[in-house]
């Protein structure tokens, strides 16, 4: 199924450099039926992230085939994202730390750049102006990630909800993160 994604690519590459008209939406769907059913017919248990991964890249040339504005940009980036952290799952060492924290640096400046876009769809970005939105990316991420790891760790244990009400079938606190209940 690479060879399908590059076969799809190549094909939206050629509408895009020739100018040829679009195939129809209902070919397109067709398509994708046709491929993703193939895909899950042959989905065992101990492959599915392989097989999670041939959909997605699938699901990139197809999208790639469609006409593009702001929207299907960022859905593209997102399907590359899903198929990064798809990747990440297959690595069981240390390495693992390392996919997160480019995916998370990735999907700042993503959802950055889709934003831009969406605002100014005829936007031409420059390397300074990039190298801003990256730098941006990661100063977000630099705020988020303590955040994100001091809520992970302290919020299940707080005896109370943190809206103040009380639970009246249960007292206890939660035991989501790492512990040892």
């Amino acid at each position: 199924f690479t060879f399908t994604y590059l076969f799809l690519l190549l094909g939206a590459l050629l509408i895009d450099a020739m100018h040829w008209p679009r195939p129809r939406p209902w070919m397109i769907n067709g398509l994708v039926l046709l491929l993703l059913s193939f895909i899950f017919i042959r989905i065992r248990f101990d492959t599915i992230v392989e097989s999670f991964m041939e959909a997605i890249l699938i699901l990139i040339g197809v999208k790639m085939l469609e006409g593009k504005r702001a929207r299907d940009y960022g859905e593209i980036f997102l399907l590359s994202l899903m198929i990064l952290a798809a990747y990440g799952m297959l690595s069981t060492g240390k390495i693992f730390i390392f996919y997160c924290l480019g995916i998370a640096l990735l999907s700042c400046f993503g959802l950055i750049l889709t934003t831009c876009l969406a605002r100014e769809p005829e936007m031409k970005l420059s390397v300074p102006e990039s190298y801003q939105l990256f730098k941006t990316a990661l100063r977000i991420l630099l705020i988020m990630l303590p955040v994100a790891l001091l809520l992970f760790f302290t919020v299940p244990r707080i005896p109370t909800p943190m809206s103040g009400q009380r639970i009246a079938s249960s007292n206890r606190s939660g035991t989501i993160g790492f512990s040892d209940q």
